[in-house]
């Protein structure tokens, strides 16, 4: 029986308040640039889906992330996008279908983005729960709020990446742990909280740290302690084999096709790359935590995050589960060569779970009584969210307003029919105008685009002739193949980006300003906050010379 009082209305109202805020904070610029692909990586686990599915092979041929949950998960909404298209008489059969993707990435891209937001929402709930059954049901609405409006939470919600996958998963394994860490011995927690874990790592590697939940619930857990030491190990032992077990069976080519599993890994352990640059580990340290993890959690987020971290000395079940992981993302971040803001989610949402305990000891210590606890609540939680969810607001306003499409408007205002451009970035919103594109590709050259965007060029000879660069644009260009790039206009969305690492990159900058030097900018896009964003994009115009 539901209470009627206001206390029973709020019961239900808050987290149906907080699931909308989130659905909706996710939906707002789901499609943003589509059909145009403005993360090239959305594209490559897209690659990877579609190359399972046309070769009928577990094997997607790409294992940096390894991402294999994300592009199994694809393939799987690949498969339902062609099973209603082929009922409603959209396609006659998979060619046609694989044209229509080409032809219209949105086809493939949004539902993707869906799956990413299924995820994303998932991770609410499981940081709720977690929270709510380790403090109780304020700390739950303050970690799962958290988790709903953060603007870095919802920015890499938007997109096709493995982080919120990792992230989700991490989440149901820490809830498995949960129940180890409150004396659980049964088979089935521990078996769940292997599985959760192998999911994760095969999510994103990092998240190998995700196994240092369940070590520790199985270590500290209520009565391990009285345990023989013989017992514990062999429960954490059995908990590792496990996960490797998960890990093999549920995704084979990881061992069938180790060398490449290897390649690909060294390949993505990069000591530079263009606007990531690193530093110390104490330089690391203040960038995350001043830049992404601060922006995630907001102020009151973050000043309720160290008070739960305070709070884990006396409360022993959580710090358990929470704090080796929390720990171990921390000290992977400090110590290495770059810095991505993606790669600090998963402290954000340990983070979080921490601010769900502050946010219930502040309301407790404030509000002692029953009578005032739903004000208290309602003001500490609307107080710790309203930062972060504006940003959100005004993040997906700028979104919606990408610099590329931007240019691409622009251009299709003033190229002429026949025109030859240049274009760096997977620009299909502009596939069908009457214009010749070519796309710079390594020592190869300038190739047909055209060719490449309508899938008539295989992804491995692109990776061919891309080589060893982690970049593909005009300024990782062989130089002695700058010739083959003769086109009217060139719209350049990379050369601001090396310029301002001109020290890190002269080759590239150099290739740049004697394209440039060929012709003249006759148009500039460049972000607002607030009000749009992307990268600084600029169009040349050469002349035929």
């Amino acid at each position: 029986m539901i209470d009627a009082s206001g206390a029973g209305r709020w019961r239900w109202l808050a987290p149906l308040a907080i699931a909308a805020v989130a659905v909706t904070l996710r939906l707002w610029s789901l499609s943003s640039g589509l059909p145009g692909i403005n993360d090239p990586d959305e594209l490559t686990f897209q690659l990877g889906a579609i190359k399972m599915l046309t070769t009928a092979s577990l094997n997607p041929g790409w294992f940096g992330h390894p991402a294999l949950t994300t592009m199994y998960g694809l393939a799987l909404s690949n498969v339902l996008v062609f099973v209603v298209g082929y009922l409603g008489g959209m396609f006659e059969g998979t060619q046609q279908f694989i044209a229509a993707a080409y032809d219209n990435p949105t086809l493939l891209m949004l539902p993707g983005r869906v799956l990413m937001v299924l995820c994303s929402l998932g991770a609410v709930l499981c940081a709720g729960l977690f929270a709510a059954r380790q403090w109780g049901r304020a700390a739950g609405l303050a970690s799962a709020g958290l988790v709903a409006v953060s603007p870095v939470f919802v920015a890499w919600s938007q997109v096709i990446r493995s982080d919120i996958v990792a992230c989700f998963m991490m989440l149901l394994a820490l809830l498995s742990a949960q129940r180890i860490a409150a004396g659980s011995t049964r088979r089935r927690d521990i078996a769940l909280c292997a599985l959760w874990t192998a999911l994760a790592i095969a999510s994103k590697w990092p998240f190998a740290m995700t196994a240092l939940a369940g070590a520790g619930a199985l270590w500290f857990a209520d009565g391990a302690i009285s345990r023989p030491l013989r017992d514990r190990l062999a429960h954490m032992l059995g908990y590792g084999a496990l996960t490797l077990a998960f890990l093999a069976v549920l995704f084979p080519y990881l061992v069938i096709d180790f060398g490449t599993v290897i390649r690909h890994v060294a390949g993505e352990a990069q000591v530079r790359h263009l606007g990531v640059p690193g530093g110390t580990p104490w330089w690391n340290a203040r960038w995350y935590v001043s830049g992404p993890i601060l922006t995630a959690l907001g102020f009151a987020g973050f000043a309720l995050s160290l008070l739960g971290l305070g709070l884990m000395a006396k409360d022993n079940r959580a710090a358990a589960v929470i704090t080796p992981p929390l720990f171990g993302f921390s000290i992977l971040l400090v110590v290495q060569h770059l810095v991505w803001e993606r790669w600090a989610l998963p402290v954000f949402v340990l983070s979080a779970l921490l601010a769900g305990a502050g946010a219930q000891r502040l309301i407790s210590s404030v509000a002692g009584q029953h009578n005032r606890r739903s004000a208290a609540i309602a003001l500490v939680v609307g107080a710790l969210l309203i930062q972060p969810a504006w940003q959100t607001a005004l993040q997906n306003r700028a979104r919606n307003n990408d610099t590329r499409q931007q240019a691409s408007a622009w251009a299709r205002a003033h190229f002429q029919p026949g025109s030859r451009v240049l274009v760096e970035h997977f620009a299909f919103e502009v596939l069908h105008e009457p214009w010749t594109f070519f796309f710079p590709l390594g020592h190869v050259g300038c190739v047909n685009a055209n060719d490449w965007m309508r899938g008539k060029v295989r992804y491995d000879q692109v990776e061919a002739g891309r080589g060893n660069r982690a970049n593909v644009d005009y300024g990782t260009l062989d130089p002695a193949r700058t010739n083959t790039c003769q086109v009217d206009y060139a719209i350049l969305t990379q050369y601001d980006r090396y310029l301002a690492e001109r020290s890190d990159y002269p080759q590239e900058v150099a290739n740049y300003e004697g394209l440039i030097a060929r012709g003249r900018i006759v148009a500039t896009f460049r972000p607002e906050p607030g009000v749009s964003s992307g990268p600084i994009v600029r169009i040349v115009a050469i002349p035929v010379s």
